[in-house]
Order: C-alpha cells, then structure tokens, then sequence
C-alpha cells in the first residue's frame, strides 16, 4: 500500500526504535542520543515513560506529515526552546 500511513508500534522503547528506523530513520539519530543521554548513561529507568510519550508522539506526527499541526505557535512553542523575553539572562 503505497501512500499509507504506518502504524503505531507496540509501546516499548524496543518497538518505537524499530518502527522509527524503518519509516521515519531521520528521527533515528536524535532518539538513539536522547536515549543515551535520559536513560543509558543515567542508569536510571524513572524517566522512560516521559521519554516514550514525546518519542511516541515524536513518530506519530513524523508518520503521518498530514497530522502535522500547521500553526505557528505550535511549531514555536514545540520546536524551539522557550525564551522569556521579560527576564533577564545574566
């Protein structure tokens, strides 16, 4: 079926990283750094839910560019980091 979206995976890290490798591999190197950073060089599991929700939506929007929000306050308040223009950064 050409043209269709994929599914959404099972919702595991193992899962999501394949599915990630096989229909959206531009996310590829950014979720394998983020896992190293969150979770394997912390030996820590407590973040792995918070980790799985933004790469599940991460894959979601990526599969799907139709899903994709088109405003632009999402995509500023999403996609860059926040700045707060009335405090002052020393």
């Amino acid at each position: 079926m050409r043209g269709s979206v994929p599914r959404m995976p099972e919702r595991t890290p193992k899962a999501l990283r394949a599915a990630i490798a096989q229909h959206t591999p531009k996310l590829l190197p950014d979720f394998d750094r983020n896992w190293r950073e969150k979770i394997a060089d912390t030996y820590d599991l407590a973040p792995v839910p918070a980790f799985m929700t933004r790469w599940w939506v991460e894959f979601a929007l990526a599969r799907d560019p139709s899903s994709r929000p088109r405003s632009t306050v999402w995509k500023t308040r999403h996609r860059k980091p926040l700045t707060m223009p009335w405090r002052k950064v020393s």
